[in-house]
């Protein structure tokens, strides 16, 4: 069956312009709220399905002006056998470089034959559907026949509809037509017959007196009864449904409801098809979406499936190569891939924190202290706002992994998310911070080549600093963090003998200057990892909180204030 390698789109509802190369076989489109998804699928639907006509209205153009064509064009491979031969689109066969990521009209020997079949619609509303090749000018129109031997199958709306044999249904597709018919004109005469049979005493009182009223009026009638008139109550192919006992499955839930229309679908189409799912997570639970994801994943030795989501759970489900991300911007829509020297960097982020897919703003954090931080600061600068929290501003902070944190801010800005990066700065970050910002993101790291617990340590009022000894006596034992902080003093040539407790004033007494207990704390709370975790990093961002007024001129301050002021910018 076929396989959508290229989609090009003008002026179809809210898209002015759409060129995407589509380089998988399972493919999941996802992106903030109203960034087009939907009309990706629908436009794939209208060139491709097996429809003698649609009727388009002036909204199915873009700005409803009728005054350009509406275009879409789609261009498959795989073809069926059919296709091929000179006397049917041989002539219009063309070729699709996947290294390339190009159609040529003249197929190299290494290219895919494909065939390119273009939907216009104009003014007048009419479409018209063909196969076109550039070098030749005379488009080949294709019949709705032709188009359905190209297998395609889409899990929309009609849900209801393919769950009947009415007209154009899936299961209408599985049945011989003239058997059909046979079976409902049974059913028209049994439906009759019933109801002849039965006694409608008050109903017949009433037809004779009809009878005796024509008569008087010249009508020849004989002998008036009640009966059953099928053509009042439609009663068409569309009323054999698929039942389960006596119920319908049109009555089941929603989700069963989908996935049984998907499964009879499927069986007149094969597995080796196109198959669009708008919103695979539709009315179904967390579970089912992960065993219908695996199952449409598994499923696609031949064919494809192109879906939308709205939802974490087929985000997580799926791996970051079958992720397209929309981006929407002034009518214009591009759908972009994740790198394939990205994937590793990004795959872990995505499936920590899944809901990133659709946010529209992304901080970075270097690691879990750093993403806690932002947690708690996220509470904090809601006060200052409204009451709202950087989340409604479609920002989400997430953990980048550690040194990765970098490679995944690159690659989730060339993805079109406003990205930062929000972390250490005692090391140096691959990509650097140059080439973060080349790839179009913002680069917030701590000044004077500290990591946070060493940029928190040096800032944070003396009685903050004491919190965050004691915290990290708590988490890691008390005697643990003297010998850390004491081997930390060492290092910086200092005798640490007289650090006998936890009491920074005592040290003070005992002869450690400010300067140097701060850094001794910060450096040991670094590197026996006092705060690694998210629990005790909410504890740690707890303290700074609380100190936030108090040392908003520190490096730390102007920091957090760089950063709220930047998820906050409009």
């Amino acid at each position: 069956m076929a396989f959508v390698y290229h989609l090009k789109v003008q002026n179809f509802r809210g898209v002015k312009s759409l060129d995407w190369h589509v380089d998988n076989c399972v493919v999941c489109l996802v992106g903030p709220g109203d960034s087009a998804k939907t009309t990706i699928l629908n436009a794939i639907e209208m060139a491709l399905l097996p429809r003698w006509n649609i009727p388009f209205t002036d909204s199915d153009f873009y700005q409803s002006k009728t005054d350009e064509e509406l275009v879409i064009e789609a261009t498959v491979g795989e073809l069926p056998d059919a296709f091929i031969k000179y006397e049917k689109y041989g002539l219009y066969l063309r070729g699709y470089s996947i290294h390339e990521r190009a159609i040529h009209d003249d197929p190299a020997d290494e290219d895919d034959q494909v065939l390119t079949i273009r939907l216009t619609v104009d003014s007048g509303l009419e479409p018209q559907w063909a196969v076109v090749k550039d070098s030749n000018p005379d488009p080949r129109p294709i019949s709705w026949r032709d188009r359905e031997l190209l297998g395609v199958a889409l899990l929309g709306d009609d849900v209801d509809r393919n769950l009947t044999w009415s007209r154009g249904s899936a299961l209408a597709s599985l049945t011989d037509a003239e058997s059909s018919a046979q079976v409902i004109a049974v059913a028209n005469r049994k439906a009759r017959e019933a109801v002849g049979e039965m006694e409608l005493q008050e109903w017949q009182q009433v037809a004779d007196q009809a009878k005796a009223m024509a008569r008087d009026y010249g009508v020849p009638v004989n002998d008036l009864h009640p009966g059953l008139d099928v053509r009042a109550i439609r009663f068409g192919q569309g009323v054999l449904s698929l039942y389960d006992g006596p119920v319908p499955l049109q009555s089941f839930g929603l989700g069963s409801k989908r996935l049984a229309a998907l499964a009879v679908q499927e069986a007149g189409i094969g597995k080796s098809s196109i198959v669009l799912v708008d919103e695979v997570e539709h009315g179904l639970e967390p579970h089912r979406i992960r065993r219908l994801v695996k199952k449409l994943c598994d499923d696609r030795n031949e064919g494809q499936v192109i879906m939308t989501s709205h939802s974490p759970t087929p985000v997580v489900a799926l791996s970051v190569q079958n992720l397209c991300f929309t981006r929407y911007a002034n009518g214009h829509l591009d759908v972009l891939a994740c790198d394939e020297n990205g994937q590793d960097a990004l795959q872990p982020v995505i499936r920590s924190c899944p809901q990133a897919v659709f946010a529209r703003v992304v901080i970075v954090c270097e690691g879990k202290t750093e993403e806690a931080l932002c947690d708690i600061l996220n509470l904090v600068w809601a006060k200052t706002h409204g009451g709202e929290g950087f989340e409604l501003r479609g920002v989400v902070a997430v953990n980048g992994g550690g040194t990765s944190a970098p490679k995944a801010a690159r690659q989730l800005a060339k993805l079109g998310y406003k990205t930062v990066l929000f972390g250490d700065s005692d090391r140096a970050i691959n990509p650097t911070e140059q080439e973060l910002r080349a790839a179009g993101s913002e680069v917030m790291l701590w000044d004077g080549n500290m990591a946070t617990e060493q940029r928190i340590a040096a800032d944070v009022p003396l009685a903050a600093l004491q919190a965050l000894v004691d915290m990290g006596c708590e988490i890691k034992g008390e005697q643990s963090c003297v010998d850390s902080c004491k081997t930390e003093l060492a290092k910086l040539g200092v005798d640490g003998s007289a650090v006998t407790n936890t009491n920074i004033g005592e040290w003070q007494t005992n002869g450690i200057d400010e300067p140097t207990l701060r850094a001794a704390i910060g450096n040991a709370a670094k590197t026996s990892g006092w705060f690694k975790n998210l629990n005790d990093g909410r504890r740690l961002a707890g303290v700074v909180a609380e100190a936030l007024p108090q040392i908003a001129a520190t490096p730390l301050g102007v920091k957090f204030r760089s950063l709220e002021a930047w998820a906050y910018a409009e």
